[in-house]
């Protein structure tokens, strides 16, 4: 059901003081807000058959319709009226599906894609090298008229769907024992884990420009903030370099911000940190660690100096038993001496 304004009468009887004209139209115009645009039709036919068609201009004026949708409902009542047919109107006929208007699309497509699909044709991995757009211009060339959103909703229901790259498969052999390296370490962990034992995984963060420099997002402001022109490293006040320890016992993060550079003293002293403020405290009377590291950066598995200081800091220092498993290489022991 409608629920629109009433229109305003524009008659010359409502132009003038009120009167009962006035209150009438008012009542009709608040009445058809009630309907919808069907009802409104037949309505202004009812009326106009009772009162004489001779005054379908002032009806117009009375209500806001049109002439030919006056005149329409007027038809559809009389012939209602009349038996020659009904008033209620049919649903209207939409486009044709692509697949009733061409029935051999998809074999036309098909055909297209026999050059254009590369990959592997006994399994899923297959993709199509041409956009959408080009395919249908193709296709209009042929004389199917087809937008590229059709070809799109074509290419899905063909098994088709927009993915991007995914890295899954390994393209390095120089770790033959990858997968009994992986084993042992997740033995170790586990064997951590059940022993409530405290073992934190570290990594370096992305380093981040200290400065007046451009950074994405947006504040309520009444003006731009002016930046400079240029984020060059040489022009920034210091390189603030976060340092990540996650708990993995606990499953609580720590991350301490260093300035400059990503150091392997200064990889073992965020690690001693974290043991002095957090660690020690939250494991009392446990003396051996468990570090998850990568093989590269300030603690990878070929850096004698962080080796050096995990065995200065956290074993001579802090009399730690610290086992050290890089991903996927190598991984040793230290203890304190």
């Amino acid at each position: 059901m409608g629920n629109a304004i009433p229109h305003q009468c524009q008659c010359g009887a409502c132009h003038k003081a009120p009167n009962a004209f006035s209150r009438l139209h008012a009542q009709m115009n608040w009445f058809m807000s009630k309907l919808d645009k069907d009802q409104r039709r037949w309505y202004a036919g009812v009326e106009l058959n009772r009162t004489g068609k001779a005054g379908a201009r002032r009806f117009a004026l009375i209500t806001g319709l049109g002439g030919p949708t006056i005149r329409r409902g007027c038809k559809q009542v009389s012939d209602y009226s009349e038996g020659l047919s009904e008033v209620t109107q049919g649903r209207r006929r939409g486009r044709r599906p692509i697949r009733a208007l061409y029935p051999d699309i998809e074999s036309v497509l098909t055909g297209l894609l026999g050059d254009e699909v590369a990959g592997d044709p006994m399994s899923d991995k297959q993709w199509v090298r041409r956009s959408s757009r080009q395919l249908s211009m193709e296709l209009k060339e042929k004389g199917y008229q087809v937008s590229n959103r059709l070809v799109c909703d074509l290419l899905k229901s063909m098994g088709f769907s927009m993915r991007v790259n995914v890295k899954k498969r390994a393209t390095t052999s120089h770790a033959p024992s990858r997968d009994a390296q992986f084993e042992y370490i997740a033995a170790r962990r586990k064997a951590f884990l059940s022993a409530m034992l405290p073992v934190i995984s570290i990594d370096t963060k992305k380093k981040e420009l200290i400065g007046n420099f451009m950074a994405k997002g947006r504040s309520w402001c009444k003006t731009s903030i002016e930046v400079d022109d240029y984020s060059y490293a040489s022009m920034a006040e210091c390189i603030a370099v976060p340092y990540g320890v996650y708990d993995l016992t606990k499953n609580l993060g720590y991350v301490y911000v260093g300035k400059f550079v990503d150091t392997p003293e200064f990889a073992a002293s965020a690690v001693e940190k974290w043991w002095t403020d957090w660690g020690s405290p939250g494991y009392p009377g446990k003396s051996e660690l468990l570090i998850l590291a990568d093989g590269g950066g300030s603690n990878g598995c070929r850096s004698r100096a962080w080796k050096k200081q995990v065995q200065t800091r956290l074993c001579d220092e802090l009399g730690l038993t610290v086992t050290v498993c890089h991903y996927p290489r190598k991984l040793f022991q230290v203890q304190p001496d």
